[in-house]
């Protein structure tokens, strides 16, 4: 009962009043069952996942792990429990940058749903929708775009079209649409994902942000900076009411503000905001994250635009560093960062061929 009530608040983004419960539930079983009770590992999947909600990563993963321990030891070495444990540490790996053993986490436990429950079964379907992501973050779109779309397909037939599952779905599909520029496609997703939150969670639950900054973006491209720079403000206040200043998913809201702030010649709002969100990502995730990466990539186009390319190629370089050490040489991704990089390298050289030598510059101002 405690587990259960402590999910529901959970769910809620009720993190304060959570934590106590699942602390208790945890205590009580250790009590009455043992260390090694299946019961316990149920407890330590929720206290974890609570944490992984906080953005609490180095709280989280151990408890992640000794669950997973205690159902290896007393479930066998295929259960669906144990599965949706390995989801969920998946979850955890993907958010830190581990994207390998991220995928390997993945795959088990996608294969161990599948054996265990069949096809079209909903914990299916949340495998599907983790490896889906971690191939979107990575720019693999072809792999993605097919496990987002039956992810999609189980959790309407399985949860109904107003469940929100179905609205991370639809979120995680738009915001691949949106990457690809089909703008199209993507903002009704975005409106039905938005649409689904606020009617079932309420309109301030911390996930209903993604959608509104994905319509931001989708303004934006379409040269509506007034409507996009409101729905980033409040993207970005929801996260920061809900979660916190200092939370990972506040970056999110930084970072978008920051790109529209830069489309409306706001230099100094969009580079303190590129900072903060820099901040964020470089303390949560560390400076050798693909997430890292992209706001590293964009303030440097910032800076490219302001015609700082000093600035702008050590950003680029450091973006590239990172991309090319996690998702290879030849990503669509580091592609761009090295062509980008490149660009302003050339730039860069120009100026220098233009600018006056010492003696040069000497003899122009005595004559």
């Amino acid at each position: 009962m405690l587990d259960r009530t402590g999910s529901y608040l959970r769910g809620r983004g009720l993190f304060s009043l959570a934590e106590p419960l699942f602390l208790r539930a945890l205590h009580m079983r250790e009590q009455l069952l043992g260390d090694a009770h299946p019961d316990v590992a149920s407890s330590l999947n929720g206290l974890a996942l609570l944490y992984n909600e906080q953005g609490r990563y180095a709280e989280a993963e151990p408890l992640y792990r000794r669950a997973i321990a205690i159902g290896e030891k007393t479930l066998g070495p295929a259960h669906p429990d144990l599965a949706t444990w390995l989801n969920n540490l998946a979850h955890l790996s993907f958010r830190q940058g581990r994207y390998e053993e991220a995928e390997q986490l993945f795959l088990r436990a996608l294969h161990m749903h599948e054996q265990l429950l069949g096809d079209a079964h909903s914990d299916v379907a949340s495998s599907l929708q983790g490896l889906a992501t971690l191939y979107l973050e990575q720019g693999k779109t072809t792999e993605a775009e097919p496990l987002f779309l039956r992810t999609l397909g189980i959790w309407e037939a399985q949860q109904g079209p107003e469940h929100p599952l179905v609205a991370h779905s639809l979120h995680n599909l738009a915001s691949l649409y949106w990457g690809q520029g089909k703008y199209a496609q993507a903002e009704p997703l975005f409106w039905r994902a938005l649409r689904i939150w606020e009617e079932h969670v309420g309109p301030e639950y911390h996930n209903a942000a993604f959608p509104l900054l994905g319509l931001a973006g989708v303004a934006g491209a379409a040269g509506n900076y007034e409507e996009a720079e409101r729905l980033a403000r409040q993207a970005l206040r929801i996260w920061e009411e809900q979660l916190g200043p200092k939370h990972p998913d506040v970056a999110y809201g930084l970072w978008g503000l920051a790109l529209i702030s830069a489309r409306q010649g706001r230099a100094s709002q969009a580079e303190a905001l590129f900072a903060r969100a820099l901040s964020l990502r470089e303390q949560h995730l560390g400076e050798m994250h693909v997430r890292t990466a992209q706001v590293l990539h964009d303030f440097a186009g910032f800076q490219h635009g302001q015609g700082r390319v000093r600035e702008a190629a050590v950003l680029y370089q450091r973006a590239l560093t990172t991309r090319e050490r996690i998702l290879g040489p030849e990503n669509p991704l580091t592609l761009d960062t090295r062509t980008r990089l490149l660009a302003v390298l050339a730039a860069l050289d120009q100026r220098l061929e233009r600018a006056p030598t010492e003696g040069e510059s000497g003899s122009r101002v005595s004559s």
